[in-house]
């Protein structure tokens, strides 16, 4: 476990601050829930930059996830959506109503998270 800690920092920080976001009570009044589809934008980034760090960190990692496409596609791809998922479900019974899961969040993760993956393509090369 140590070595993967020590290979994927950022890709652990980043997965413990999306599972604050999604669980902390939000403030009731910000003024961005008046901007149609922000909270949707918001869950596409999020998981879009989980991906992205994942598999640059994978990328110079001594796990080469560059070169094992299942592995590679388990990580970045697999385990993120499953983990919004969770999340999703978790909120929806878990938080006495301080939070809802929605289908459509879930959508906007997984989008976030294959478009990180095929626009890996283009930016990482050899993925």
């Amino acid at each position: 476990m140590g070595r993967i800690l020590k290979s994927f920092p950022l890709s652990f920080l980043t997965v413990a601050l999306i599972w604050y976001l999604c669980f902390f009570t939000p403030p009731s009044n910000t003024g961005l829930d008046k901007i149609f589809g922000f909270d949707k934008i918001v869950h596409f980034g999020m998981y879009f930059f989980l991906s992205c760090v994942i598999m640059w960190e994978g990328k110079r990692s001594s796990f080469h996830l560059d070169t094992h496409s299942v592995l590679r596609f388990f990580f970045a791809v697999a385990l993120p959506i499953c983990m919004s998922g969770l999340i999703e479900m978790l909120q929806e019974n878990c938080t006495g109503g301080r939070r809802s899961g929605e289908v459509w969040d879930f959508v906007a993760n997984s989008l976030g998270v294959l478009s990180a993956f095929a626009l890996s393509r283009f930016f990482l090369p050899k993925m």
